[in-house]
């Protein structure tokens, strides 16, 4: 039995085409979304963390979400930190 996102949906089907992107976007399933920055202390280890852990990361990040500075979207300090509330947002987002 193949395991699912949220228990809803199949990564089976997916193709990655770009050769580039191909080892940067890990597509596998895990039971636990939160890495714990283990991918964090070396040149491009957010390879191994799943593309939705790091949606969730992104979700995370403080600002009042209306500018950008230097070339990154800046958002609210709301889910600052609150891994479980952006588990949430992603999960009803699909």
């Amino acid at each position: 039995m193949a395991s699912k996102y949220f228990d809803k949906w199949s990564v089976d089907d997916i193709a990655i085409e770009d050769p580039g992107l191909k080892r940067y976007i890990w597509l596998e399933p895990s039971r636990v979304l939160h890495g714990g920055g283990r991918h964090s202390r070396k040149q491009f280890g957010k390879a191994g963390a799943p593309i939705v852990e790091r949606l969730m990361n992104k979700i995370m990040r403080s600002g009042p979400g209306v500018r950008k500075l230097g070339g990154k979207l800046i958002r609210s300090a709301k889910a600052c930190g609150k891994k479980y509330k952006a588990y949430n947002i992603v999960r009803k987002s699909f």
